[in-house]
């Protein structure tokens, strides 16, 4: 038996978050915890998943609460279009509430080099 395993760009979430300094891109501290050694705990979350040809960078991952990350995959997510990003802002609907994800200059630059 043949099992395909992706291995992921651990780098690229390591940067993401000590730019962050471990707070979501979407709620701040609101829905995560200082783990012991006194940083954020979070989590990088691709935006485009990858088994539907996302990206496995910078691009395309927000550092976000381990709440949040959950809602992402499981909630009702609308409204999720990188094109409309305005001034390193997109605002989106999770199960109808709204939500609205902000990028650092230093990670829009990024971003916006493919939009």
């Amino acid at each position: 038996m043949m099992v395909k395993v992706r291995e992921r760009n651990t780098k690229a979430v390591r940067k993401l978050k000590k730019l962050y300094e471990g707070k979501c891109q979407i709620s701040g501290t609101k829905f995560t915890f200082k783990k012991q050694n006194g940083q954020y705990y979070s989590e990088g979350h691709h935006l485009i998943a990858l088994g539907k040809n996302g990206s496995d960078s910078a691009r395309n991952i927000v550092i976000v609460s381990p709440l949040i990350h959950m809602m992402l995959h499981y909630a009702n997510v609308e409204g999720l279009d990188l094109k409309k990003i305005k001034d390193n802002k997109l605002t989106f609907k999770m199960n109808g509430e709204e939500y609205t994800i902000t990028w650092h200059p230093d990670h829009a630059k990024i971003v916006a080099q493919f939009n």
